[in-house]
């Protein structure tokens, strides 16, 4: 604000949220950031798997016998997490 004095600064009221919506923020936030922790360590196990199959196929090493066996991981995990 140009030309505003100390005074009437002071004189500003600033409202701030009640306590109850402080800790419903503060609760979205543990959330997220248990979120996030989750995706960042989902993250790191893709990619140490993505080496891992980069190192067999170029080794020669890599067969298809497995895709079936993650196929039926994935359909249990996602049933898993629709029933939640």
């Amino acid at each position: 604000m140009r030309h505003t004095s100390p005074t009437k600064i002071v004189d500003i009221i600033v409202g701030y949220p009640s306590i109850d919506l402080q800790n419903q923020f503060a609760d979205i936030v543990e959330k997220v950031e248990g979120l996030k922790s989750y995706f960042q360590q989902s993250l790191s196990e893709l990619e140490n798997f993505y080496g891992v199959l980069s190192q067999k196929a170029f080794k020669g090493e890599l067969g298809l016998g497995w895709v079936q066996v993650i196929e039926e991981e994935r359909s249990g995990e996602l049933n898993n997490f629709r029933k939640s």
